[in-house]
């Protein structure tokens, strides 16, 4: 029996190793995706804050870097236009003035919701009579 060496394949090696080598590279030139477009896929907030948040409580934050995450978490009864900062509707989708302009009634959007459920006006009113309420407990004699 005789036994006989091909080359065949040392002749196709570079070529083997050189589509290897370019195939390898096709998945670096895609386009990354951004913290952003990851956000919006994974519903993840990412804020650059330049400290941690001392407190998160809207009633009570005094702080820059907690109102910039306040901001981006909540959304108000109404918010401004962002060209020229009038009033837009937010959470509320209307609203009437009394002839006085003492008393304001905010018309509910139906579909607004908290991230537990749905936005009602009793949480509303709680939550505008608890500020009161946290100013009032927070005043130290002197």
């Amino acid at each position: 029996m005789r036994f006989e060496f091909s080359t065949l394949w040392l002749r196709r090696l570079p070529f083997c190793l050189g589509a290897l080598a370019m195939l390898s590279f096709f998945p670096g030139c895609t386009k990354r995706q951004t913290l952003v477009e990851a956000g919006d896929h994974d519903q993840i907030l990412h804020i650059g804050n330049g400290t941690e948040p001392q407190e998160l409580d809207p009633d009570i934050v005094t702080g820059v870097q907690e109102y910039h995450i306040i901001m981006s978490l909540l959304e108000g009864l109404v918010t401004e236009d962002p060209v020229d900062l009038h009033p837009v509707p937010g959470v509320a989708e209307r609203w009437d003035i009394s002839p006085d302009r003492k008393v304001y009634t905010f018309h509910l959007r139906a579909n607004a919701k908290w991230s537990n459920g749905p936005v009602s006006r009793d949480l509303l009113n709680s939550a505008c009579h608890r500020m009161p309420r946290l100013e009032m407990q927070t005043i130290t004699p002197m």
